[in-house]
């Protein structure tokens, strides 16, 4: 009886629940450290709400620009994680994200509705943005319609050395790469099915570069170009010549490793 009332909830209220709006939404997914939060700078300079200053986790030393993290939002994914017991938002396999024992099915549905009107308040005010990872992003496309998609990755070993530096929690470089290479696997998954762009957090920082990579962002969001965007581009952010990780080569990494940088860089704009 319990079963059947469980399944009958879920039929009603999870499977066929999705956000209602004609609205465009814009998912900005990357491995942490790969730039994620300056593209959504750019991606919200074309128009694209990610919520009040109020509801945005605050600047800070790493990102002085912003996170451009909804923390509603951002609150209602860890509760989504922790029903399937995830500690990490970018390594976890699709089938482990199914919530774990019945009462946090009961409590998923819970949150999942939660999250749906808290991206249908976003999209009452027009087009809006969100940030994510490429893992969590197969989660948020079933419940996003007319949703476009941009992918930003970094240099592996600058991105990892980042990681460790700034979001450290035990793992070893050679864990952290392999982290890296599971996530960009998804990552291309998303690009290509989705028809999605790719963006490298480098040629943003490169003065020679950048103004093309934005022509092409604004033109993907149907959104007028300027160079406005240009000012916060600076080179200062690009912290890719770390000491740590001068000496290191991306060809010096293992051979999977290596394949998936040769892929992202075959399909990036």
């Amino acid at each position: 009886m319990v079963s059947r009332l469980l399944k009958n909830i879920w039929k009603i209220s999870f499977i066929n629940k999705e956000v209602r709006s004609s609205n465009s939404s814009c998912l900005i997914i990357g491995f942490p450290r790969s730039g994620t939060s300056i593209v959504s700078l750019l991606v919200s300079l074309c128009g694209y709400n990610f919520g009040s200053k109020e509801e945005l986790k605050k600047p800070s030393d790493i990102n002085p620009l912003g996170f451009y993290e909804n923390k509603k939002i951002g609150f209602i994914l860890n509760k989504l994680m922790n029903q399937a017991k995830i500690e990490r938002s970018y390594y976890f396999g699709l089938n482990s994200f199914r919530a774990k024992g019945f009462l946090n099915r009961i409590k998923r549905v819970i949150y999942r509705n939660k999250l749906v009107a808290q991206l249908e308040g976003l999209s009452n005010s027009g087009k809006f943005g969100m940030k994510t990872t490429p893992q969590l992003a197969y989660f948020l496309s079933k419940i996003l319609s007319n949703n476009k998609l941009i992918a930003v990755y970094r240099n592996p070993v600058s991105c990892c050395v980042s990681h460790s530096k700034i979001l450290y929690n035990g793992d070893t470089f050679s864990q952290l790469l392999e982290y890296w290479k599971e996530s960009n696997l998804d990552l291309i998954f998303h690009v290509i099915s989705k028809g999605g762009i790719l963006v490298k957090y480098e040629d943003l920082m490169d003065p020679n570069l950048s103004q093309e990579k934005l022509a092409t962002i604004s033109k993907y969001l149907e959104a007028e170009y300027t160079d406005h965007p240009m000012k916060y581009l600076k080179p200062d952010l690009n912290r890719n010549k770390l000491s740590n990780c001068a000496d290191i080569d991306v060809n010096d990494l293992s051979e999977s490793v290596v394949s998936v940088y040769k892929t992202l860089e075959s399909i990036k704009i």
